[in-house]
Parts: C-alpha cells; structure tokens; sequence
C-alpha cells in the first residue's frame, strides 16, 4: 500500500486528537430513585472535558459502589456480587461479542460498557441514557410488544452463552453456582422464603375470598414445610438438562429499553447488573421475568406465545452459530418451565410489594433494617403491600400454578 506511513501518521494524530487533555468539572447525582436497585450504590459522573484537539465534551458515567451500611455491604460482599460482575464484563461479555461478530451479528450488543472498576468495591459503566436507554415502569408492567423483544433478546443472550460455554470461555467454577448456594447465603435465603410463603398465606386469609380457602389449606400443608428447600434445590444445574447462562436477576428494573421515532415502540433493550448471573436451565430467567414484570393483559393472555417466541428465536440462534449439541425442545422448555412455578411464585410474592409502591414514595424498607434483624434477632420480615394490583397478580399466578400442579 501506498503512504502507508503517512496514513500512520494521520490515523495518530486523529486518535490523539480525541484523548482528553484535561477534566474542567465534575457532577454526581444518584442515579437511581429509591427501591429502584438494593444491591447497590449508584451514581451518575458527568464531567466536562477538553480533548487534545481543544473540543470540549461531556463525558457521563455510572459508578456502582459497595452500598454504605454494614450488614448491607457485608451481604454484598458474602455474595461476591461485585466479583461476578466484573468478571462478566471483563472475561465474558467481550468472548460473547467476538461470537457476534464471527457469525456477522453487527447489532449492538445486549449490554452496556465496562470503562473500568476499582478492587470488588467500584464499577464503572458507559451511561446508558446517553444512549438514549430509559427503564421502563415497573408499576406499569410491561406490554406484549415490550415483552416480545425482552423474550427474543434474553432467548439471543442465552444463546450466545451456550456457545461462549461450549468454547470454554466462560469458567464455571465461578458461574456454576448461584450466589445463594454458599452456606451462610443459603441458611438466610431459606428462611426468607419460608417467611413469604407464611405471609402470602396470612394475606389470603386476610384479604381474599372465602373461595381461596381450600388452595390456601393445600398450600399450607403441601407447601409451607418444604418450600425453602425445594427454592433453593433449584437453583443448580444438571448435565441432564439444558443449561444457559441465565441473568439470574432479570425483571424490569435490570433492562433498559430504546424507542423508534414514535417514542413508544421499543426498538433495543440493554440487560444491565449481571451480578448474579448464573448456570441453570434458562427456565430459571424465564420464570424470574413471566412472573414479575408483565401487565396484566400479558399475564393473563400472551404466556405461550412469549415462551414460544422465546423457543423460536433460540433454535434460530444456536442454528445460525452451528451449535453442535442437543437444542431444547418447546415441549421440554415448557415442562422445565412448570417444573419451576413454585419458584416463580416466591419471586413474585417477595419481588411485588417493591413493583407496587409508588415509584416516587420514600417509606421503602431499608435493607440494612431488614438484615440487622435477620442477623442479630433470627428474624425475617416481610414487606408488605396494599396496592390491590399486588392481590390481582398473585391471583392470577396462583390460579395457573395450583391448575398446573394440582398441590
């Protein structure tokens, strides 16, 4: 090639050009409005900055930070969160791009941008709302058309997992187990769900119809002396099943979503807060998002043709990467799917009371509070809810899960 080091020379200089010369100021906000995130610190870093072509920029960040209670951060930290999540957008999120790449899926990816982090304890991430990414209503829930691209977007991560795993790219001795299942994480998090399956019996008892009764006996006796376990049992993979990386926390708050020129309809989605992210059927995620951030039309009317869409964009997926080993079945996803309905419904029971509070009100439960107590008294305590839609959905959930099974 001809002046090739002229063209050196010119691609260096246009790249230094564009390095920052010199930070003018900086600006911190929170981030998030309360309830809107519980495992963290997050804040909005605007600064301005002169580059060395003397332009002057604005620059956003989000910096995620251990949150600043004790019984709080010492969870976290218990968790290793902030070590799962870094490792994924260091090590995997970029193999999973190159997969992108390599089949010729130019799109943007299903994430945001790791800029840098500091230890376990500070992560800082490219602003998604520079990018014009907005979360969506968690009051609200969700429509079919948002609903139908979270399906083909999650069944689009998952495929891209199952490849990442086959290639070897992703180390499961740290993502073959979920958060909960270390000792301490496992004790606190049975008990926890023992205490939101007494407390969703009290509420029926209290607040429903006579009618429920008899499905408020039956869980009572069948349930309440084996749920905590049985949650727990199923948050681990087997080599007999299909298995994803699953986001393992994936409902409204952790996606944001761009729209067309009309401003309605939504055109990408980011998943963000890939701290929990976990080896598992992908029915786990499945069940964690058709349990918590539908509206009610969805729920009540579109559950088999998300699964579906999910199915379909899946098989497609793995085909167009030539994936060599065996591809679930809708069938099968389908009784993977009921095989955890139980786990779905202590989700939603523990996830609602938060859904449905005004997203503006400031009488949300500190978790520091919440922890102290399980800690120091053995005590679990459980938010509760007055908003009628909490009591409409578990409703519906619980009519699907106690017809399915038949307790």
């Amino acid at each position: 090639m001809e002046n090739s080091e002229w063209l050196e020379v010119s691609l260096q200089r246009v790249y230094e050009e564009n390095c920052i010369a010199k930070i003018l100021k900086k600006e911190i906000k929170d981030a998030t409005k309360k309830g809107d995130n519980y495992m963290s610190d997050i804040k909005r870093i605007q600064f301005m900055a002169i580059l060395k072509s003397g332009k002057q920029i604005k620059i956003s960040l989000i910096m995620k930070t251990l949150p600043p209670t004790e019984h709080h951060q010492d969870m976290v930290k218990q968790m290793g969160l902030f070590g799962r999540e870094i490792t994924m957008f260091r090590d995997v999120t970029p193999k999973m791009e190159e997969i992108l790449l390599e089949f010729g899926d130019y799109t943007d990816p299903m994430w945001g941008k790791l800029i840098c982090f500091q230890g376990n304890e500070q992560i800082f991430f490219g602003d998604l709302a520079e990018c014009g990414y907005v979360m969506a209503s968690r009051r609200k829930g969700l429509d079919l058309e948002h609903c139908l691209l979270v399906m083909r977007s999650l069944a689009k991560f998952h495929a891209t997992t199952v490849i990442a795993v086959n290639k070897g790219m992703i180390p499961l001795n740290i993502f073959g187990k979920h958060v909960f299942k270390n000792y301490e994480s496992e004790k606190m998090m049975k008990d926890y769900y023992d205490k939101v399956l007494e407390s969703l019996l009290i509420l029926m008892e209290k607040r429903w119809e006579p009618e429920w009764l008899p499905i408020i006996e039956k869980f009572r006796t069948d349930l309440s002396p084996k749920i905590g376990d049985y949650v727990l049992n199923i948050m681990g993979y087997t080599n007999d099943q299909f298995n994803v990386i699953n986001h393992g926390d994936c409902w409204v708050n952790n996606m944001m979503f761009k729209y067309g020129l009309d401003s309605v309809t939504p055109v990408s989605l980011k998943f963000v807060d890939l701290q929990m992210c976990f080896y598992d059927s992908p029915t786990y995620d499945l069940q964690y998002f058709l349990s918590t951030s539908l509206n009610l039309e969805v729920r009540q009317n579109h559950l088999e043709e998300l699964l579906l869409v999910y199915h379909e964009t899946l098989v497609k997926q793995l085909e167009l990467y030539s994936y060599p080993g065996e591809i679930i079945t809708f069938e099968q996803l389908k009784k993977d799917f009921l095989k955890r309905d139980f786990l779905g419904l202590m989700i939603a029971a523990g996830i609602m009371p938060f859904i449905y509070r005004q997203e503006n009100c400031n009488d949300f439960p500190e978790l520091e509070d919440l922890l102290k107590s399980m800690k120091n008294e053995n005590k679990v305590e459980i938010v509760e809810c007055d908003d009628p839609m909490y009591d409409t959905v578990l409703k519906v959930i619980i009519k699907r899960v106690y017809e399915n099974h038949f307790i």
